[in-house]
């Protein structure tokens, strides 16, 4: 069988084609179009700035679990790509992570020797277990969930009964080296280590003797796993290969991949026909087995790949990045029909004709393109001048057209010309949306005037006019019966209203930011609004004046730009700039399944009148044509239960390839065969029992989340009214608050600063850029700036106005600002602010534990007291993991703080030319019985601070430089060059 892909794609080379996956037999189609990868990048889990060492998923599938290099778990929801729980491991430093495959606990490994057992409901450690004497590198349980087999960097194996937390046996030293990988065979009487020594031992269990020692890979092993029916080994190498063996005779069988660089982790998909490998040449391939022809190679991976997993099902992928990122994909059915192709900037409209054959696009490049969607192709290509285009609909009969433009004018076009008829002209503002009639007679447009206008088009005059909301509207939709319309504003309402009579119905509020779309159902009982705020809510207005909030889908993870109801009203498509098209239950509020994952965010849809045809546009100028998936979605009202998932035998191959006979590119190829996945999990909800093991997150933390993000709402209203002085206590009060909730929270540090300045306060500014910098701007929730923007002020502060090297220059720098009086103030930097070092950690570790730090503690203190509290916090995050209660009061600015004996460290590593030009240099520091300290010089590549007195050591890269003595009030100063 994949011979015969391989002479397939022979035959056809050098023609355009296109793969797709229907009824689980791949056919290969001749096309005036490419491929569309039908394996969907789903979300994207922003870990933290690091590498992340592992991604895996719970058993059951619904939970990722990571862990970066700051040492830190985090849970996340699979479906929604959302984090649900954060867990640091403190002096444990977690490196190796395994889920317990029946209980709700997490095992880890970590670099205090240890292996600790987390209870994941409590995120507190169950018990640790002591035996190794150096890093815990490798594990592994058994299926049953009693045996857990450890590996560690000096080579040793250890087995222990986890019922009883007891050690079983110290096998000693088993490899020459770090273990990598341990992995127990499915019947749990066989396991296999492998590690730096490029050897693979199998061993027998429960006797724990060698039965097989396994040599043929060049460098060391990175991953070892068993196929799912027992029969083969595969292992991983740096030297780019996986080699499958059989086990049992210690026999080679095959060698796997084509990877460029190190392959550091591969799974088995669970019906035994595929794997997937990852690489340190940032590519994630799948291929089929035994032969190993590649099948495809997933998107959206820019960087290398350190780990990478199917879920249970066969239906997901996890991969972990080198880079602060976790990705999951999905291997999913595609809907993909044909890529168009002649818009030069990006699009701002899709509509389909009344009859289906047309498809009308409008894009900033000032030009309105006519599709024919019978052969997929540009029909007709109108400019536009100086008109540029927000929004263009067809009439309903298809002769003409209507624009809404930016020069607050609305242009009506013929069809087939692309003359213009007229031009339409009240509107004080941006035109941002248009609807005609469904009888054709009136147009509706919506603008940044707040004022929505009905037009007459026989007479081209309005008939009706009214301000309808207090900030501009910026959608409007006749209902599909012609008997109301609904307009939407950046007010954050929707408002209903009669037709022909223009007067008010109900007013619905149930958005946090922008509305961007509007939807009637097309027997008009449901109303559908998306935003801005990611959210999508469904609204029944069978009585109108009496509408009922219906259902709230969420799972977009940025701006919801497009929305309409299938051709039967029981399911929604919504287009978002999180780049996915996804269908949801309107009944259930569920997501059903996720259509299209692009590279680049989408900025509109339509759907075609049958229902059959989905269009959607993208930052990248294109329009992807989608094709409604029928065939797959079956509606159950009376279905509470999920189905059970049916597995695929062993002896029935998943994956077969048909030859299509010539024919016209429009036809289609009909094949009935089974999925590559298994039968019909389409991420419905499942029972509540089958959550709770993985129910991660208290009801307590749950408050707090929607406490934070009703918090976060409010700080983005208020920040877009750029009203500061005004607002200004109230900011800051917000933004406080926020913090306690979600201490990574940029935009939120960004605030403090801006406050801190007009108290002029730049020691708070100080530490508030230190924290902001490393800090996570959340696009989907802030939309009063861009996150390049913030970022960019804050960098600011620290590399230009807090950089010590300007006043060892000899540079004095004054800063001028204008106060709320408007008065002119000059202010000094404070002298101390030149002597404070903050290591990283403790900056992590007030990002990542809610109300580690109270920040209102280091508002508007005197110099020496400021110190003298942030010694403290710095010295308390060496020993504690532990938050403030969530009802304490800050520290009054008038209390004095204990004072910490300390003295001044310099450190001058401006000769020092390992680093050729680059600017500021990472050291390490660390007392004799402490954790390491990461600290960076400035741009001259010196460093002054305080540090508490004591006796250190100094680290540069991997190597311990010097180690010196620091007496309190006295002074280090040590000078490093490359000759030493």
């Amino acid at each position: 069988m994949p011979n015969l892909i391989h002479r397939f794609i022979q035959a056809i080379s050098g023609f355009c084609f296109w793969m797709v996956l229907v009824s689980g037999i791949w056919i290969f189609q001749e096309s005036v179009v490419c491929a569309k990868d039908e394996y969907i990048i789903l979300h994207t889990l922003q870990t933290g700035k690091g590498k992340v060492y592992e991604a895996i998923y719970s058993p059951d599938s619904r939970t990722i679990a990571t862990l970066n290099n700051a040492h830190t778990i985090e849970f996340w929801s699979a479906k929604t790509g959302k984090r649900l729980k954060v867990i640091p491991t403190g002096r444990h430093k977690a490196i190796t992570m395994k889920f317990h495959p029946r209980t709700d606990v997490l095992i880890t490994g970590g670099m205090d020797n240890t292996i600790q057992i987390w209870d994941i409901n409590t995120a507190q450690s169950q018990s640790v277990l002591r035996g190794h004497l150096s890093q815990v590198s490798a594990l592994a349980i058994s299926q049953k969930g009693d045996l857990l087999i450890s590996g560690d960097k000096n080579g040793n194996i250890l087995i222990w009964d986890l019922q009883s937390k007891t050690l079983q046996k110290n096998m000693g030293k088993s490899h020459t080296g770090v273990i990598n990988s341990i992995a127990i065979h499915p019947n749990d009487k066989v396991f296999a280590s492998g590690g730096k020594d490029k050897t693979i031992v199998i061993w027998s269990l429960p006797q724990r003797v060698p039965l097989h020692k396994l040599n043929k890979q060049l460098q060391d092993i990175t991953e070892l796993r068993f196929h799912p029916e027992g029969n083969i080994l595969g292992s991983s190498s740096s030297d780019s290969t996986l080699i499958l063996w059989n086990w049992k005779d210690g026999l080679f069988l095959n060698q796997i991949g084509d990877h460029k660089k190190a392959m550091t982790g591969f799974d088995f998909h669970h019906n035994g026909q595929y794997v997937v490998t990852a690489s340190e040449d940032a590519t994630i391939m799948i291929r089929s087995l035994p032969q190993g022809e590649l099948v495809a190679s997933l998107k959206s991976v820019e960087e290398p790949v350190v780990s990478v997993h199917f879920d249970a099902s066969g239906k997901s992928i996890v991969a972990a990045f080198e880079k602060d990122v976790a990705k999951t994909w999905r291997l999913d059915k595609s809907s993909f029909l044909a890529s168009l192709k002649g818009h030069t900037r990006p699009i701002t409209s899709l509509d389909f004709s009344s009859n289906g054959k047309y498809l009308l696009s409008s894009s900033i490049d000032k030009t309105v393109n006519i599709w024919s969607m019978e052969n997929k192709q540009l029909s007709r290509s109108y400019g536009t001048q100086n008109h540029t285009v927000q929004q263009a609909r067809f009439a309903p009969d298809n002769l003409s057209f209507a624009t809404a433009g930016a020069d607050s004018t609305i242009g009506l076009w013929d069809s087939q010309s692309g003359n213009q008829l007229t031009l339409l002209r009240k509107h004080q503002g941006k035109v941002n949306a248009i609807s005609y009639h469904p009888e054709g007679e009136v147009l509706l447009s919506g603008s940044s005037d707040k004022q929505w206008i009905l037009w007459e088009l026989k007479r081209k005059i309005p008939i009706k006019t009214k301000i309808a909301h207090t900030d501009q509207i910026t959608s409007v939709m006749f209902s599909s019966k012609g008997t109301m319309f609904a307009t939407g504003s950046a007010d954050r309402t929707v408002k209903l209203w009669t037709f022909p009579e223009g007067e008010p119905i109900k007013i619905m509020k149930s958005h946090q930011q922008t509305i961007t779309d509007l939807a009637f159902s097309h027997d008009d009982q449901l109303l559908a609004s998306a935003s801005q705020d990611t959210t999508i809510t469904i609204w029944d207005i069978s009585k109108p004046s009496q509408p009922q909030l219906k259902a709230t889908l969420e799972g977009h993870q940025f701006i919801v730009t497009q929305i309409f109801f299938a051709k039967d009203d029981r399911s929604l498509i919504s287009i978002s700039r999180d780049k996915t098209t996804r269908l949801w239950d309107i009944n259930s509020g569920e997501l059903i399944r996720i259509l299209s994952g692009e590279d680049t965010p989408l900025t509109s849809g339509a759907i075609s009148p049958d229902g059959k045809l989905i269009a959607v546009s993208s930052l990248a100028n294109e329009i992807i044509l989608l094709t409604y998936p029928l065939n797959i979605v079956e509606f159950d009202e009376h279905k509470t239960e999920p189905q059970q998932l049916s597995s695929t035998p062993a002896n029935e191959p998943a994956l077969k390839v048909a030859m299509p006979q010539q024919r016209p590119a429009a036809e289609k190829s009909v094949v009935d065969s089974s999925d590559l996945m298994d039968a019909d999990d389409e991420e419905r909800p499942s029972g509540r029992s089958s959550l709770n093991v993985y129910a991660v997150m208290s009801d307590d933390r749950q408050e707090e989340i929607n406490e934070g993000e009703r918090l976060q709402q409010l700080l983005n209203r208020l920040m877009r009214q750029e009203k500061l002085c005004l607002n200004f206590n109230e900011i800051e009060e917000i933004a406080f608050k926020i913090l306690k909730y979600v201490p990574d929270d940029q935009a939120a540090y960004h605030a403090l600063i801006k406050t801190a300045i007009l108290r002029e306060d730049l020691k708070m500014v100080f530490l508030m850029a230190k924290l902001g910098s490393l800090g996570t701007f959340r696009s989907n929730r802030y939309t009063y700036a861009k996150q390049i923007e913030v970022t960019a002020f804050i960098d600011y502060w620290l590399n230009n106005i807090f950089d010590s090297s300007l006043a060892r220059q000899g540079d004095k720098l004054i800063l001028s600002i204008t106060n709320c009086q408007k008065q002119n103030k000059n202010l000094e930097i404070p002298l101390i602010l030149s002597r404070i070092g903050i290591p990283e950690e403790f900056l992590r570790k007030t990002l990542e534990i809610p109300r580690f730090l109270d920040h209102r503690d280091f508002n508007v203190l005197p110099d020496d007291e400021f110190l003298r509290r942030l010694a403290m916090e710095i010295k308390r995050s060496l020993s504690t993991n532990q938050p403030y209660p969530s009802g304490r009061q800050p520290t009054p600015p008038t209390t004095t703080s204990p004072m910490l004996l300390t003295g001044s460290f310099t450190l001058n590593l401006a000769r020092l030319q390992l680093w050729g030009n680059s600017e500021n240099v990472i050291f390490q520091v660390r007392e004799s019985s402490g954790e390491w300290q990461t600290y960076k010089t400035d741009k001259d590549k010196i460093s002054e601070m305080l540090l508490p007195a004591g006796q250190y050591y100094l680290r540069i890269g991997e190597q311990i430089r010097r180690a010196f003595i620091l007496k309190p009030n006295g002074k280090a100063e040590i000078t490093i060059d490359s000759t030493r």
